[in-house]
């Protein structure tokens, strides 16, 4: 509720990368990779593009939630070792 981090630990219900994820879904770029292959499932009919059509990130995928953890990383330096 408060956005507060508990711990460290990345679960399957760690929503820190929701906003990565949403905006990668929504990106053009996907949108256009998910309608190329719909396009070439449909003269192929081969399975590999219709599940490339229907591909999309969700923020329980460790790539996301690691993303958000290397974006907020702050490295322990030897003063704060000390305490």
């Amino acid at each position: 509720e408060t956005g507060e981090t508990f711990h460290k630990m990345i679960t399957w219900q760690d929503l820190r990368a929701a906003n990565d994820v949403l905006r990668w879904n929504n990106s053009y770029t996907l949108k256009a990779m998910n309608s190329g292959a719909k396009f070439l499932h449909f003269f192929t009919r081969r399975k590999r593009h219709k599940a490339a059509s229907v591909l999309k990130f969700m923020s329980g995928q460790v790539g996301a939630a690691l993303k958000d953890k290397c974006a907020n990383y702050k490295p322990k330096t030897a003063v704060d070792m000390r305490s």
